[in-house]
């Protein structure tokens, strides 16, 4: 399998996208594939991720994310490696990327969020986000599987594995985990951290160089996290969260996690009303934490595996 992604950390590509793949490739090595992972530009910490868990990372030309010659280079990288599956995520991949993959020795799936191309001619669309069947109605070829939803969500196996302990390793109390995104690009992690120390609790960062995301998000009481990866992956863990969307593609999720009780949204502009949100948060953690857990079970990437699987063998 060959993925294409990107992740420079700021605004512009955040790191989510490389984050989601890791744990799609995890499954696929897992069951006996090899995984390359291509990027035109990646931040140094995420390369380490990446290696980390057993992909290659091929280091693309600096040429334009999303142009002619990224697709042309993608395909000859694949095609030469003899790839049975290339996958690609990011916005800048629309519908003419994607029809520039078509007709060679290998199937295609592209990650979506919100539906940034007019039309889908992979065999997979992958959107973890949207939670209604005709998202993609009339907009995609008549062979394509589309994949909506939580069950589908993309976690990677360190927050798989430390579910299971956060009960029995016990909580850190008054401990609120911050995570507003790869690298912070908007400088909001500064101000949540203020507000959260001013109403007696302690904010946690944790250092993504060392790979401990997951054990201190599973020991912290709480979090306040951005509506992107990291939220999907402290639902996943059980930790009970208030999401503060940084992006209009993050903001329909929040408002879906809110409305089901897996967590309590918070918009940027409102975030004043932070010590609120926490409390509420606080008071109904068990519910949170039940209904979240219920929700986002873990096994997303293993259903996507199985779904790449029944088509190649269609």
């Amino acid at each position: 399998m060959v993925i294409r992604a990107d992740a420079t950390g700021d605004e512009k590509i955040g790191v989510g996208h490389v984050m989601r793949c890791i744990a799609l490739a995890e499954e696929w090595i897992e069951r006996g594939g090899r995984v390359t992972l291509m990027s035109v530009e990646c931040i140094p910490w995420v390369v380490g991720a990446v290696e980390r868990a057993g992909i290659e990372f091929v280091k693309m030309p600096k040429v334009g994310i999303g142009t002619d010659y990224d697709a042309r280079h993608l395909v000859e990288f694949a095609d030469g490696c003899g790839a049975s599956w290339v996958v690609v995520d990011g916005y800048s991949f629309t519908e003419y990327y994607m029809l520039r993959l078509v007709g060679y020795g290998f199937e295609t799936m592209i990650l979506d969020d919100y539906g940034h191309c007019s039309e889908y001619f992979s065999d997979i669309v992958l959107n973890q986000d949207v939670n209604y069947d005709d998202f993609y109605a009339g907009i995609h070829a008549p062979f394509t599987r589309i994949l909506l939803g939580d069950e589908y969500a993309l976690i990677r196996r360190e927050f798989r594995e430390v579910r299971a302990r956060r009960k029995s390793h016990g909580i850190w109390p008054n401990t609120v985990f911050l995570g507003m995104g790869g690298n912070d690009p908007l400088g909001v992690s500064k101000i949540v951290s203020e507000i959260v120390s001013g109403i007696g609790m302690q904010p946690v960062i944790s250092d993504r160089n060392n790979g401990s995301v997951s054990e201190v998000m599973a020991r912290c009481q709480i979090g306040v996290v951005n509506g992107g990866t990291t939220a999907m992956e402290a639902i996943a863990v059980g930790l009970p969260i208030v999401i503060v969307p940084l992006s209009d593609n993050q903001k329909e999720p929040a408002c879906y996690y809110d409305a089901i009780g897996a967590a309590a949204m918070l918009y940027e502009s409102c975030i004043c009303d932070l010590p609120d949100r926490i409390e509420h948060v606080i008071r109904h953690s068990e519910d949170m934490t039940n209904i979240g857990t219920s929700l986002i079970d873990g096994q997303g990437p293993s259903r996507v595996v199985n779904e790449m699987l029944e088509v190649k063998d269609a």
